[in-house]
């Protein structure tokens, strides 16, 4: 796994939570698109005849071709699945490193609670262990990288290197 594989991940589960709302608002912008609703008089009638033209089904496919809109559905199930097959201890890291963006300082104050103290190494052992996890669902479920978008990392790269 290279470095910039290892930023998408991470930027991927952080994203989890947003996930519900970024879908919402991509399947908002198609129905922006559709015309007034059938029973209002500045709906669309097909030429010459007196029958209501329903966009919503078009729409609706065109949302289901959607390479984004599929990109996050994908990544949705992906996570869940990865979350059900992590052990407690692996979930609550993920919980709180990725999901409410604690350091991984305080995540082992927080995980070690009343119990043995646990050191920042091996909380980034564990968040290792989440990503390679990850990386290996993400295959599985074929989503696609964002290889074609060039992101700022890429670019201070390239202009680095």
């Amino acid at each position: 796994m290279t470095r910039r594989d290892r930023q998408q991940l991470e930027a991927d589960l952080q994203l989890y939570p947003h996930i519900p709302e970024l879908m919402r608002e991509i399947a908002e912008q198609y129905g922006y698109d559709l015309p007034p609703p059938s029973w209002s008089r500045e709906a669309p009638r097909m030429s010459g005849l007196n029958i209501v033209n329903d966009m919503t089904p078009r729409q609706a496919a065109q949302l289901m071709r959607d390479r984004e809109y599929q990109r996050l559905r994908k990544l949705k199930q992906a996570i869940e699945r990865l979350y059900e097959r992590l052990d407690l201890r692996l979930r609550r890291v993920l919980e709180l490193a990725y999901w409410q963006g604690y350091s991984d300082k305080q995540v082992a104050r927080i995980v070690a609670g009343s119990q043995e103290p646990v050191s920042v190494r091996t909380v980034q052992r564990w968040r290792e262990e989440i990503l390679a996890a990850a990386y290996a669902e993400f295959v599985l479920s074929k989503i696609p990288p964002y290889e074609d978008r060039p992101t700022e990392t890429a670019a201070e790269e390239r202009q680095g290197a």
